[in-house]
């Protein structure tokens, strides 16, 4: 997914500015699209970066909305934590792109178009084998016209400054995309996926398509048996690229709806 601007929205600063007092109490911060020109924002929340990302905005822009709003807690005994987070949309049916992906919102981990924390243990290279677990629990909501998915980094170098590859492993899967599983098959994680490649333009784009197109659930999921998968079973790139983000968010093609997150998790270790 490509993003269209990297300016620090520092949301969380003010809530850190709240005092503790003896009863937790939540709060939120929200980024939109600009309907004049697209740019979704984001939110820095160290280790995440929750990028509202409205990149595809071009190919439908009339009457659309699309927000992502980021839940706090501020507790007497913990301090302000992070508790979740979601996206809303209302995105009218618009002949003929209304199977092309309009928007993106999702929490990154690692490097995203350059931008990275450090830290984080990402990018990593791949034969130093790092696990890279994710576990979320999801909802659903509206028109079922996305794809919950992971969407993955894969860098020639640590420091690059775009992508060598694209790993996207599905969560759900709306459009029944399992059909195209042209690389073969594969079960990662107890969950049978179809494996496919597709030319993203400048790239290179896997995918692993579940079948499942449910509206809630949970997953835990680690992203390097994934990436094993490709370099060791299918042989697409060598071992010595780099995984060099993850991120997690729902593919929003048209219709309105929601998603919640309670919460996503993204390590390394």
């Amino acid at each position: 997914m490509i993003s269209l601007s990297f300016r620090r929205l520092l949301a969380c600063a003010f809530g850190m500015a709240i005092a503790a007092s003896a009863v937790s109490t939540a709060f939120a911060s929200e980024v939109c699209m600009n309907t004049s020109n697209g740019n979704g924002g984001y939110i820095d929340y160290y280790p995440y970066l929750f990028n509202n990302n409205t990149f595809g905005w071009s190919n439908d822009k009339s009457g659309s909305s699309e927000c992502l709003t980021l839940n706090y807690t501020n507790s007497a005994n913990n301090g302000v934590y992070y508790d979740g987070f979601g996206s809303t949309w209302d995105w009218p049916t618009n002949t003929p792109t209304q199977y092309d992906v309009k928007a993106y919102p999702s929490v990154v981990y690692g490097w995203q178009y350059g931008y990275t924390y450090s830290g984080l243990g990402l990018p990593a290279i791949i034969y130093d084998n790092t696990n890279v677990p994710v576990y979320m629990s999801y909802s659903i909501t509206g028109s079922q016209s996305e794809d919950l998915l992971i969407d993955n980094w894969i860098l020639s170098t640590p420091n690059a400054s775009a992508q060598y590859a694209e790993m996207e492993v599905f969560v759900t899967d709306t459009f029944s995309e399992q059909t195209s599983g042209n690389l073969g098959s594969i079960t990662l994680d107890n969950i049978f996926y179809y494996v496919s490649d597709r030319n993203a333009g400048a790239w290179e784009a896997y995918n692993f398509i579940p079948n499942n197109n449910s509206t809630s659930g949970t997953a835990s999921l680690n992203m390097k048996d994934f990436v094993n998968a490709l370099v060791y079973d299918y042989g697409v790139f060598p071992n010595s690229k780099y995984l060099g983000g993850t991120q997690v968010g729902m593919e929003i093609y048209q219709g309105d709806g929601g998603i919640t997150f309670n919460p996503v998790a993204i390590s390394t270790n």
